[in-house]
């Protein structure tokens, strides 16, 4: 399977690498300024930040929602010039009319449109109100708090069509959730200070808490709600600040100094302080001082206070669930940039290293459809407990999203200490546990990078995307190992970013074409089938073959729209053939073991009017062998159907003869590298005898591939394997071309 292209213009990659990364640089600052923002100045630092990044991504409106029950209500606005503000117009927008994006927002993706005049009818209400703002292309990512969606971020383009690339959604993921924790911040903030001035306004001159005292802080009457403090004891001896936090002391004195120097009379706001009680709790109390030594009922300085300990309690708690992930208690991606750019920030300065290890769970989605979202929760829940244990004093170790972990650890001096520090991870997960009362083995793929003084550039965003893309490398090079991050990586990273964008966009526009490769009667050359064979005629992204963007289209999640493209053409195509022509499919190691996969095809086949026996499933051994059980599942319920099964590359695998005698398939396919040695290599010819044999005894067929030359058609005969492909038949052709075939 392949196909001819011209070669991407490297420079064009290179541009893009250098704008994304500029953006990352821009997302680092921001977040940054919104983790340390004021209470006052957060709706400005979200506008200046909206506004920033607006100009950057050459957009022209940037906005934050909130969710509010039924309505939704648009809270900041920024705006290119010339473009008309809506903020005004959206005050109470019905979610209903967006209930596609609340679907989508909900399940945590983003939502992209990239031409609003084209969405279906179904989604008519969005349509109008998306043209009444002259809006052309958007992209939305959802803001959550404590696992709840509460609004979005989103950026329109109005004066022209704008596609949103991954690798810019996923950084404006990271800046909804910088607003989303200031926000939440912020409320917390507001709320707990019209709680106190509620309060204050109530106890003016008769709080729960009453002390006067003199100059010196030695009291001189204490109400009966101060018992439990034993300020009693201070009478006529000491201060009562002797029983404040330490921390808190100066910021009271200070104040009392203030109101010492200032007219009599005069009122000033006691800080949030910590008392000592006789249990030894520290207990928050807020309140007011009042200089009533000219009163000549009172003569003394008076504190009215009230406890606040449960409202910072709960302040203290939203300002962790801002920065942490519920499921787990780990930090969240939030958390996790600002320890990364101060430890960045740190190296500069100081010097030293650091290594960033990016985590993700092999099979993570095989659990979730397999044993429940229950079971996968735990799993989460289990590993972050994991990670916890492994992670030294100076580590910090986050959820960075679904299955995916980061720990960032500062006590490492040396690449070679990172690497180890990987390996002792991975050993560490794979540790045996037990999930849902049953025996689990744990695996994971890891990538990690290391920095340190000596590294030019020093970018979190930078190691954050460095090692995760060392992890997908491992992935690819068959999980459950640890991969550190090269240059090869990014530039393997910015071609698949490229390949992925053509592909999604030729799924779109018909731009892949099936081309069938006939199965023959090797002793008759009749032609008994075809395989189907994917083919891109996609010269703007250079050479792509089958082999490289399968499984890019697997990374990114369009290989499920990429099976649907390839039925529908193979279906389609089925008419147009004779009636004993079957059509051999291939299906991924992604839809293999899904459950839903079997019935998924058996109702498209109904559809259209397709007897099962047409269609051919073709699995390949190593796809089976990562999820055998489920693999069987699915095979076995396609061929009670009457679907044709086909093992394919056999012999390149794993498989153990238990597992294969158990497979419910018809056909076993020999793969090509011992068919091109069958009449120069004896040991070949003695493989393909067993396995010929051995198709014999499991009362299978056997298919021979890459048949080329008659000396190899001969001697496959001589063995008994009737059926055979390859270019001495014919390659790969369009349907067409195999009617025409099949009339010879």
């Amino acid at each position: 399977m392949g196909l001819g292209a011209e070669p991407e213009d490297s420079n064009t990659a290179a541009e893009q690498l250098a704008g994304l990364l500029q953006t990352q640089d821009l997302v680092r600052r921001i977040v940054a300024r919104m983790l340390h923002v004021q209470a006052d100045d957060v709706d400005s630092a979200i506008s200046d930040g909206l506004g920033s990044l607006g100009e950057h991504l050459n957009v022209d409106r940037a906005y934050v929602f909130v969710l509010e029950g039924e309505t939704m209500r648009n809270t900041h606005e920024w705006c290119a010039s010339g473009i008309t503000a809506e903020i005004d117009n959206l005050q109470t927008v019905p979610v209903e009319a967006f209930a596609f994006w609340m679907d989508r927002l909900g399940a945590g993706d983003a939502v992209t449109v990239s031409d609003v005049a084209e969405l279906p009818d179904h989604r008519q209400a969005e349509r109008e109100i998306l043209q009444a703002q002259a809006i052309r292309s958007l992209v939305v990512v959802p803001m959550f708090s404590l696992g709840v969606l509460v609004g979005f971020v989103g950026f329109d383009a109005v004066r022209g069509l704008r596609e949103f690339h991954p690798g810019e959604i996923n950084l404006l993921r990271t800046v909804a959730d910088g607003i989303t924790a200031v926000l939440i911040s912020s409320q917390a903030e507001v709320e707990a200070r019209r709680s106190q001035e509620r309060l204050a306004a109530l106890t003016r001159h008769a709080s729960d808490f009453v002390l006067l005292f003199d100059e010196t802080g030695v009291p001189e009457y204490i109400s009966s709600s101060l018992q439990r403090f034993e300020l009693q004891r201070l009478q006529d001896k000491s201060s009562w600040l002797s029983r404040l936090h330490p921390n808190d002391v100066r910021a009271v004195r200070a104040r009392i100094e203030r109101l010492l120097a200032g007219r009599s009379g005069s009122v000033v706001p006691l800080p949030d302080c910590r008392l000592l009680t006789g249990e030894q709790e520290w207990r928050w109390i807020a309140g007011t001082l009042s200089d009533l030594r000219e009163d000549d009922a009172v003569g003394a300085l008076l504190l009215n206070a009230y406890d606040i300990t449960l409202r910072k309690d709960f302040e203290a708690r939203l300002a962790n669930d801002a920065l942490h992930d519920p499921l787990t208690g780990l930090g969240n991606r939030v958390l996790l940039a600002d320890r990364l750019g101060h430890a960045c920030d740190r190296i500069r300065v100081s010097g030293g290293a650091l290594a960033v290890l990016f985590m993700d769970i092999d099979g993570f989605k095989l659990v979730n459809d397999g044993l429940g979202h229950r079971a996968g929760d735990e799993l989460l829940a289990r590993t972050a407990d994991r990670l916890r244990q492994f992670a030294g004093p100076s580590d910090t170790v986050a959820r960075f999203g679904g299955d995916e972990f980061v720990l960032l650890s500062e006590s490492v001096i040396s690449r070679d200490d990172a690497d180890r520090l990987s390996r002792r991870l991975l050993a560490w997960i794979k540790e045996p546990m037990t999930l849902d009362d049953q025996p689990f083995q744990l695996t994971a793929s890891i990538g990690w990078t290391f920095v340190d003084s000596h590294d030019a550039t020093l970018d979190p965003e930078r190691l954050l995307a460095d090692a995760d893309t060392a992890m997908y490398q491992a992935k690819r090079e068959g999980r459950n190992r640890v991969t550190r991050f090269d240059a090869e990586h990014r530039a393997y990273a910015i071609r698949a970013t490229n390949v992925q964008q053509h592909l999604a966009r030729a799924l779109q526009t018909d731009g892949l074409d099936v081309h069938y490769q006939p199965v023959v009667d090797m002793d008759t050359r009749h032609i008994l089938g075809v395989e189907a064979l994917v083919r891109w005629p996609e010269p703007s992204v250079g050479p792509v073959s089958p082999s490289e963007f399968v499984p890019i289209a697997e990374e990114s999640g369009l290989i499920g729209e990429m099976t649907e493209y390839v039925l529908a053409r193979c279906l389609r195509d089925l008419a147009t053939l004779p009636p004993h022509i079957y059509i051999a499919l291939n299906m991924s190691g992604y839809s293999l073991p899904r459950p839903e996969t079997a019935d998924w095809l058996i109702e498209q086949m109904r559809r259209a009017s397709v007897a099962p026996e047409r269609l051919c499933v073709e699995v390949t051994e190593t796809a089976v062998m990562r999820h055998p059980a489920a693999a069987a599942q699915t095979l076995s319920i396609l061929r009670n159907f009457g679907v044709r099964t086909a093992l394919d590359d056999f012999g390149t695998g794993a498989s153990s003869l238990a597992v294969l005698r158990e497979l419910p398939v018809d056909l076993i396919k020999i793969d090509r590298s011992f068919v091109r040695g069958v009449a120069t290599e004896p040991r070949d010819l003695s493989l393909i005898k067993a396995v010929i044999g051995l198709a014999d005894d499991f009362d299978m067929d056997v298919l021979a591939e890459g048949v080329e030359l008659e000396a190899q058609r001969s001697l496959l005969l001589e063995q008994g394997c009737r059926k055979g492909q390859g270019f001495l038949f014919s390659p790969a052709v369009p349907a067409s071309t195999i009617a025409k075939l099949a009339q010879r």
